[in-house]
């Protein structure tokens, strides 16, 4: 099948960063502003723009980003010329293992690749949160006949040492890259967005399966390609674009959907997700009492409000009890917070239970975030007292608590552990 260009998504990793959010689920399949999850930002880009064959490279415990992503459907992968494949690693008889890096991930994809008879291949991750036209980076490299073309933002410089810099020519084509330089020598930053010749790709990443060491493109595909005359050239993108690698970055992304001066930003990202999965198809609309306080707050569907909930982010089945405070803080979907119960600049997983007269952090002050997280699936004794920046790790029952106190800063994996 012939097609000009295809994209393949890197959406396996799992991100030390984030703690517990990451224990049982790749970022990418992290929840984002109350309904989305953080791969929809990719997945709705390439809809946008018009691209039709999407490979979505998995590999760390995928279940969740295969449940949420199912058939494509939801962002109109679906019909004929048009779908988005989930490509797992597998174990082969000789020298296919389980993705090494995402070269390797590319060159255990390469019949995928094959199939469609493309011009160039478009790599982007799935774990950023951005608005992207990809035509307009696809017209920039045909017109430099570029054998790589990436995408750059500016960061600040202090900032820099985090990713791959590049330094440009006039005509920006791209003369020196180095994956997270320890002294930066620009503020260019690769957001991780690729467009490469298909032959090319194919060759480079073949030779790297055979001669690599890292197996990663940013690290070793992109310095050979300089160190050998290949024509790369850098893209310049000036929107909106969030990392949220770290909890302190997730955290900030997510309360920008609660900044009106973003509000026309976020609302033009045309941003879609699957409302269809088998625990939110069912939810009914939003439900706040009467007598319950709601300001500057995400309240989608599914959710049941009798206390109060001040500039919060709530996913769909959640439930706040009466007397129960959430403020400043982000809940997953189906948790609960019993009455009389207090939640301050947390992060509550999943299925979390907070039962009744639980206080869980600290009110932030200023820049001061005093970050608490509660994994998923962890019931919290009433009565308990969790201070702030602490760690509670997932599926912890009544009985795993032996205190009524977790002190701050502490990371609880229970009782004896």
């Amino acid at each position: 099948m012939r097609k000009d260009i295809i994209a393949m998504v890197l959406a396996g990793g799992r991100v030390d960063e984030l703690s517990v959010l990451t224990l049982k689920r790749p970022k990418a399949a992290l929840p984002l502003w109350g309904t989305y999850r953080i791969i929809d930002f990719a997945l709705s880009n390439l809809m946008n723009s018009g691209i039709d064959i999407v490979g979505v490279l998995s590999q760390y415990k995928p279940y969740s980003l295969i449940g949420h992503i199912q058939n494509g459907s939801h962002w109109d992968y679906i019909g004929r010329g048009r779908e988005v494949r989930i490509l797992s690693p597998f174990k082969g008889n000789y020298d296919s293992d389980w993705y090494k890096g995402t070269a390797d991930a590319v060159y255990q994809n390469l019949n995928f690749v094959s199939h469609y008879d493309c011009d160039d291949v478009l790599i982007i991750s799935g774990d950023h949160i951005y608005s992207m036209d990809y035509r307009k980076v696809l017209a920039f490299h045909r017109e430099k006949e570029a054998d790589l073309t990436i995408v750059f933002k500016k960061v600040p410089l202090k900032e820099a040492h985090r990713f791959g810099i590049a330094q440009m020519d006039e005509s920006q084509r791209v003369i020196k890259y180095i994956e997270k330089p320890s002294e930066p020598f620009s503020d260019y930053a690769s957001l991780t967005i690729y467009i490469f010749k298909t032959e090319i790709l194919k060759d480079l990443v073949t030779y790297n399966a055979h001669h690599g060491r890292t197996y990663q493109i940013y690290s070793e595909i992109i310095p050979y390609m300089l160190e050998n005359g290949y024509k790369v050239y850098g893209y310049i993108f000036e929107g909106y674009w969030q990392y949220a690698r770290t909890i302190q970055e997730y955290w900030r992304t997510n309360f920008d959907i609660l900044n009106r001066d973003n509000i026309t930003i976020l609302e033009s990202m045309n941003i879609r997700t699957n409302t269809n999965y088998f625990e939110y198809s069912d939810t009914p609309p939003a439900f706040i009492s009467y007598g319950s306080r709601v300001q500057n707050s995400i309240i989608p569907p599914g959710v049941r409000v009798y206390g109060t909930v001040i500039n919060s982010i709530l996913s769909p089945g959640v439930v706040v009890e009466k007397g129960a405070v959430v403020e400043d803080s982000i809940v997953f979907g189906f948790t609960h917070i019993g009455q009389n119960a207090r939640v301050y600049t947390t992060i509550l997983d999943k299925n979390v239970q907070i039962q009744e007269g639980v206080v869980v952090g600290e009110k932030k002050s200023g820049d001061d975030l005093p970050i608490t997280i509660i994994g998923r699936n962890t019931v919290i004794p009433a009565g308990t007292k969790i201070e702030g920046n602490c760690i509670i790790y997932p599926d912890l029952q009544e009985s795993d608590f032996k205190s009524k106190l977790i002190t701050r800063g502490s990371e609880y994996k229970g009782a004896g552990v």
